[in-house]
């Protein structure tokens, strides 16, 4: 069963869920006015099915890609990330995610737009792939985000310390317990995956109740547009 954590925020507010990536599948904390669930699954589709009904999914995986450029969502959050931008790295344009190697990835992407791929960007590539297909089939609005703006947000200025730094950890914690997100001591099966994660997704989902409620910032400035690859965009 899925563990339940009474909130002081008894609001009654929407559910929504906030989405991190971990190394098997994806972690999500569902936060419905004065209820908190954890989740964990194999795939994005699964772990919303789980969730159950939420109005916004936010989920920290880019979602719209450019044909050949640096997408300017990146260019336009990293600036105010100040110590923390370093953790916003570039997503591979389109065209990388046809290929199976990341040899011939970047050997296309350096012939292409005079760039290499990181392997940090390629790592990603399967789950990049997961959300863009999700997204394309979706009944429910998905969002992309990033942990450390939604931090951001909450603290009113960028984070010192990295995520997986003791201090930098308790004060995250903190930070979701003054906003109304307490995690549980014991979360279930969502308890295995690693701790950052589940406090990033704790995060989004502070986020994703932002983007329902219409007080989100986002970048570049928040206008919808039919499809993510029309104007990649970053929420918070």
């Amino acid at each position: 069963m899925t563990p339940r954590r009474d909130l002081a925020d008894p609001t009654g507010a929407t559910p929504v869920l906030g989405v991190d990536g971990t190394r098997r599948g994806w972690v999500g904390v569902r936060w419905a006015g004065n209820r908190l669930d954890t989740h964990i699954a194999g795939t994005l589709a699964e772990l919303v099915e789980l969730a159950g009904d939420v109005s916004v999914v936010a989920v920290d995986m880019p979602i719209g890609l450019e044909p050949s450029e640096r997408r300017a969502c990146d260019d336009a959050v990293r600036p105010l990330l100040g110590p923390r931008r370093s953790s916003l790295f570039s997503p591979p344009v389109i065209g990388a995610l046809a290929f199976e190697t990341y040899a011939e990835a970047n050997r296309w992407s350096k012939t292409t737009t005079g760039r290499g791929l990181s392997k940090q960007a390629w790592m990603l590539v399967p789950k990049i792939r997961e959300v863009r297909a999700f997204v394309a089939e979706a009944t429910v609005p998905v969002y992309e985000t990033f942990p450390e703006l939604s931090f951001l947000a909450m603290a009113g200025a960028p984070l010192s310390h990295p995520k997986r730094t003791w201090t930098g950890f308790a004060t995250r914690v903190a930070l979701l317990r003054d906003h109304g997100l307490e995690l549980p001591t014991d979360p279930g099966p969502a308890g295995a995956v690693a701790a950052d994660d589940l406090v990033d997704a704790a995060a989004l989902a502070w986020s994703a109740r932002r983007i329902a409620e219409g007080v989100a910032e986002c970048r570049p400035e928040c206008v919808e547009s039919a499809t993510p690859d029309e104007q990649p965009t970053i929420w918070w």
